[in-house]
């Protein structure tokens, strides 16, 4: 195919390739590229279904789009792909939104490959088994009714999966710039993975706007989540993240809250609760973090400055401008135990923390109304 080109399915598509002589749906150029032919469309209500086995599609704008109109849609059939590969497509696998809420396992995806696509599966209603996706920019992105299991995700450049709803169970993610984004309306199943040696290992999105749909309810579960390189979990929302039951690789509280971006890193963002296992896989025990702040709360820090955040013996606290108002200066564990309070006016505070066991812990600084809040690490 080439050009303007494309074939639309109104029936039924069945290929039956063999490994070694796979079907191919491919461009025609001597030096083909992505976007070269538009791609195969599957009109679901002229009755289109497939059963495709070993069979390749490359070089489209848009391998296989799967639409139809009606809002709600349940084939029993619906389009199946087995052994299959997509190999550098624009996308490989789309459904257009459009009000359209195509239930799980609308298309069954089994064993299949998907590399070096831009994006490689996009819209709703997939059942995704047994298969790899490597070295695509994004993987399964902004997607809801999703069930995927026992899949493969590495080397893809911007995220694996950007799930809004759907089932995410025993699966791998490494080396993966995101292992799997949680979209803040979210309601994401997420157990029994290894997510590892990614950059980030699940992020949980910020909300853009003001949402119907409510914030995400996902709960990871029995995950283990360990040496990604910047952080193993960054909660972006405003809201509580419960993510016990995870193994982190570790049974060190220092090092798992270092890989731990959330509300006691920046004021504006949710916390992460989470539990501690030894290597036996045995709970040691749970962290479940104290929201220190008020209602009005701002970041203070072009006026409170402290440091360092690793500590061996003393806690410096810089004020640049102190007025009249009093400091209240409190230093909480990470399981909100008070060890440490005072008032003060002083502008340059020296606090010592000899006596403080090695743990992570947060000042508190309190400026009228005001709270600006940092996590430190005592050596």
């Amino acid at each position: 195919f080439n050009g303007n080109y494309y074939f639309e399915v109104r029936g039924k598509l069945i290929t039956a390739g063999t490994h070694e002589m796979p079907v191919i749906f491919t461009s025609n150029m001597s030096d083909p590229k992505k976007n070269d032919w538009p791609g195969i469309i599957f009109n679901v209500d002229l009755g289109a279904t497939s059963n495709c086995r070993y069979t390749n599609f490359s070089h489209a704008s848009i391998a296989n789009t799967i639409t139809s109109s009606q809002v709600y849609y349940n084939a029993l059939n619906g389009i199946q792909l087995n052994n299959c590969n997509f190999l550098s497509n624009d996308t490989a696998i789309y459904t257009p939104i459009n009000n359209n809420y195509f239930s799980i396992g609308t298309t069954k995806i089994d064993s299949c490959s998907f590399s070096n696509n831009n994006y490689a599966i996009k819209g709703n209603g997939w059942d995704i088994s047994n298969s790899s996706f490597t070295n695509n920019i994004n993987g399964i992105y902004e997607s809801a009714m999703v069930n995927v299991k026992k899949t493969t995700f590495q080397y893809n450049s911007n995220c694996a999966i950007y799930s809004i709803n759907g089932a995410i169970d025993s699966c791998i993610f490494k080396n993966n710039y995101i292992g799997i984004i949680d979209h803040y309306y979210a309601e994401n199943i997420i157990t029994n993975n290894i997510i590892s040696e990614n950059s980030i290992g699940i992020e949980f999105s910020k909300p853009v706007q003001s949402s119907i749909f409510g914030y995400s309810t996902s709960s990871p579960r029995n995950n283990t989540i360990s040496n990604n390189i910047l952080y193993n979990v960054e909660n972006l929302s405003d809201k509580t993240k419960d993510l016990t039951g995870n193994y982190w690789g570790t049974s060190d509280s220092t090092t798992i809250e270092d890989k731990i971006k959330d509300g006691y890193d920046d004021i504006a963002l949710g916390l992460v609760n989470y539990d501690i296992y030894d290597n036996n896989g045995i709970m040691i025990k749970s962290v479940i973090k104290v929201d220190f702040t008020g209602l009005n709360e701002v970041q203070l820090q072009t006026i409170v400055k402290i440091y360092p955040t690793t500590v061996t013996s003393e806690l410096n606290i810089d004020i640049k401008e102190i007025e009249s108002i009093p400091l209240d200066i409190s230093i909480y564990s990470v399981c909100g135990q008070m060890v440490y309070c005072s008032k003060s006016n002083s502008s340059n505070l020296k606090i010592n923390l000899e006596s403080l066991v090695p743990d992570i812990y947060i000042v508190s600084v309190k400026y009228g109304s005001h709270i600006i809040k940092k996590k430190i690490i005592k050596k």
